[in-house]
Formats: structure tokens, C-alpha cells, sequence
């Protein structure tokens, strides 16, 4: 496993990591260099590596795979770090993309190109930074709002934690603050834009997201609208939404009615299914057929697996094997053929 950072220096460091299994039979995990190189292309962390492995005398007949983040220098298919590392040694070795960085990629994707998320965390933004006012934080007595950290899934979940358990609080305070004499007309305006954002009396799109991303059920978005009206009893009433009309010279030009729909009363579920959809595909895309066998042939490893020993789901572990020499070399010794994966199956 390799990767690299920058230091406070803006120098380029890169580490290498061995993961193996030990003599007892332990996993281990050892960082075997982090040094600093000038050369950050694929040709320059391969001369990292091999030269990494030569200093320890570790030998690659038995390297199983390698794992780098998605960059092109590190996972091109004909000039990345992978396919160098895998002409050298004149065999096919398994690439695993990072996991993590590979789900967040996913995740990230979707938020993109999905309106109502992309709108959603724009807002959540947006309150981060409205709610850093001294004058605004006077009247809210919750749990400081979480940075949304863009680089981590971790920290779009945090500050849609923290908006959820304060919702109710965050309407009350934004009232205030839309007429607090100790704010600019600017921000009052900001307040009552955020307001509408976050309380959308027709479709209660905001909540919906908050409490999608949340794994909330229906009952949650009863209870935030009850929050709202809880939070605006205190006599506070927020001006009605003005209806625009559209003036009569475009009537022969526009559409005003809504096509009907199976979802035209809940027009949330939409929302919900193209962001399905969209995670579906883009897993699909992410996650190669050839990885995800190999996968599911681990799990036939264990006794507890319901397709343990399965020759069908094991088949492409013990065929990939066959590719590594020290495995192919143990086969030899041994006999072993796919046909006794398959009898041993059988029984």
C-alpha cells in the first residue's frame, strides 16, 4: 500500500506500507519507508517502491495485490503506478482501489448531481458561517453547528448530526435574528433566506433530505414539523410567501400546470429514488465484476458463510492464485487442480 501527503514545506512525502501474514499465521501491517521524493509521477514512486523492496531483500513471488488511492498517476490502466509495478514483474497483480477514498468518491459524486443534496449542504454552509455572529449565537442556546469538511463523509454526517438534533432550536434563533435591530439589513436578509431554505411549507424538501441522509423514518419528519410550530408560537409570524403571477403576455408560451404524477402529492420520493439510483450506478461503476468476485470468494473461505466451499464462487480466488509463483509453485507440489476445488465442493 502506498500514498502520499505534503509536509508543512509543501515537500512531496510518500510512504509504503507491507501488509503480510506473519509466521504464526497473524496479519501484520508494517511501514517499511516515508521519504521525501522530488519525483511524484508514476515512474518516480515506482523507483520508490522497487528500490523500498531491494533495500529489505523482500521478495514479490508472493505478492498478492496493491492498494492506491484513484488517481490516474497511481491507477491508470497503461501508464499508472499499478500497471508499471505489474509489467515489471511480467504478471497480472490485483489492484484494489482505496476503499475509503473510493466510497467517498461514490458519495461525493451524488451530492454533485443531485440538486436538492447539492442545495442541502450549500445551506448547511451557509449556516455554519451565518451562525459564527455574536449577535446571532445571543439568542441560540444549542450545540455549536459542525465545519462541514468537504474531503470526509464522516464530516458531511457530522454536521447533518448536529442539524438534526437542533433543528427546532436553529428555526427559533433565525426568527430572532430576521429582527434583531443588532444585525445589518443584510444579515435579516440572510436569516429570512435561510429560514425559507430550511422550513419549505410546500414540499419540506430540507427536512426530508436531513432526515434521508440521517436513515430517518417518516416519523422524524412529522417531528421536525412539529418543531417548526413549536418554534414559531412564540408569537414571532413569518410573512406569508408572495404569490408571483405570471404576467398574460407569456400565456401562449407557458406550461403553469403539472404534468400529472404517481408522486405529483409526495414529490420528496423522487428525491429519495434518483439518489438510489444514482448510488447504484456509480458503485457499479466504481467497483469492478473481477473485485467484487474475489470478494465474495474470501467469504466462501469462512465456515460461518452460508456459500462456504462453493466451487462457482470460488473459482476465480483459486484461478488468481495460480497467477502468484509461490502459490502456482505450492499447486505444483501438491497436484492441485481446479477439479479438486470442485470435488472438495461436492462433499
Amino acid at each position: 500500500m502506498a500514498d502520499g501527503t505534503t509536509d508543512k514545506n509543501r515537500k512531496e512525502i510518500q510512504g509504503l506500507v507491507c501488509r503480510y501474514l506473519s509466521n504464526e499465521g497473524k496479519v501484520e501491517e508494517h511501514c517499511l519507508n516515508v521519504k521525501g521524493i522530488d519525483d511524484r509521477s508514476a515512474k518516480g514512486i515506482f523507483n520508490f517502491i522497487t528500490e523500498t523492496l531491494a533495500q529489505f531483500e523482500i521478495s514479490v513471488d508472493g505478492l498478492v495485490s496493491q492498494s492506491f488511492d484513484g488517481a490516474s498517476v497511481m491507477s491508470g490502466n497503461y501508464n499508472g503506478l499499478q500497471r508499471l509495478l505489474s509489467d515489471f514483474y511480467d504478471r497480472y497483480i490485483l489492484y484494489v482501489h482505496c476503499f475509503l477514498h473510493k466510497i467517498h468518491l461514490v458519495v461525493t459524486y451524488v451530492m454533485e448531481n443531485l440538486d436538492e443534496i447539492k442545495e442541502y449542504y450549500g445551506t448547511i454552509t451557509a449556516l455554519y458561517n451565518f451562525f459564527k455572529k455574536s449577535a446571532v449565537l445571543e439568542s441560540y442556546d444549542s450545540t455549536a453547528l459542525k465545519r462541514l469538511i468537504e474531503t470526509r463523509w464522516s464530516g458531511h454526517y457530522d454536521s447533518t448530526s448536529h442539524i438534526n438534533k437542533n433543528y427546532g432550536d436553529l428555526i427559533q434563533a433565525l426568527i430572532v435574528a430576521s429582527k434583531n435591530k443588532k444585525l445589518s439589513a443584510e444579515d435579516k436578509a440572510q436569516a429570512i433566506g435561510l429560514l425559507n431554505q430550511m422550513d419549505d411549507d410546500e414540499h419540506h424538501s430540507f427536512i426530508f433530505t436531513n432526515c434521508m441522509l440521517m436513515k430517518k423514518t417518516k416519523k422524524m419528519v412529522d417531528e421536525f414539523l412539529e418543531d417548526v410550530k413549536v418554534s414559531t408560537s412564540s408569537g414571532e409570524q413569518r410573512r406569508p410567501k408572495r404569490n408571483t403571477a405570471i404576467p398574460s403576455r407569456f400565456d401562449d408560451f407557458l406550461v403553469t400546470e403539472s404534468l400529472p404524477s404517481e408522486n405529483t402529492k409526495r414529490p420528496n420520493i423522487q428525491i429519495f429514488i434518483e439518489c438510489l439510483d444514482l448510488l447504484n450506478a456509480e458503485f457499479s461503476r466504481r467497483f469492478s465484476t473481477e473485485n467484487i468476485a474475489l470478494w465474495e470468494a474470501m467469504s466462501a473461505l469462512s465456515p460461518s458463510s452460508d456459500v462456504y466451499l462453493e466451487y462457482d464462487i470460488l473459482k476465480p480466488l483459486f484461478e488468481y492464485a495460480t497467477t502468484i509463483s509461490v502459490f502456482r509453485d505450492f499447486y505444483l507440489k501438491e497436484k492441485l487442480a481446479t477439479k479438486d476445488l470442485e470435488a472438495d465442493s461436492c462433499v
